[in-house]
């Protein structure tokens, strides 16, 4: 099985992922997706999703950019986050919100720094 070739693995290699590179590949490769123009903080890396290409936002991040920037409170940040921006439906382009607090990986699951591929040891 062939891998299919992607501006990504081109744009990450030996540099750090920016905002400016996510978007920069996203728009190359997905012009179709949406991504939340006042968030670019929060903007952690791409989805694919069958024949899409998704940004891939993380909730804590966001919840940061709405504190700091605008004055909110925790609680008014996460409100407004699960309304206004989790809870918005724009259609099958929809951003990704990445909750890393209740992200689980099994220890046997390690991330290969390059092309970011998941590997397992053999059971």
């Amino acid at each position: 099985m062939s891998k299919k070739y992607s501006r990504w693995d081109d744009e990450r290699e030996g540099s750090e992922t920016t905002p400016e590179v996510i978007l920069k590949v996203l728009g190359e490769e997905s012009p179709e997706s949406i991504y939340f123009t006042d968030l670019n903080e929060a903007l952690i890396g791409i989805v694919r999703q069958q024949y899409r290409t998704l940004a891939l936002y993380s909730w804590e991040k966001c919840i940061d950019v709405f504190m700091k920037r605008d004055g909110m409170t925790y609680e008014e940040a996460e409100e407004y986050m699960g309304f206004n921006t989790e809870g918005a439906w724009l259609g099958e382009y929809t951003p990704v919100i990445l909750h890393e607090s209740e992200l689980c990986i099994p220890k046997s699951v390690s991330f290969k720094k390059k092309r970011g591929n998941l590997s397992a040891p053999p059971p």
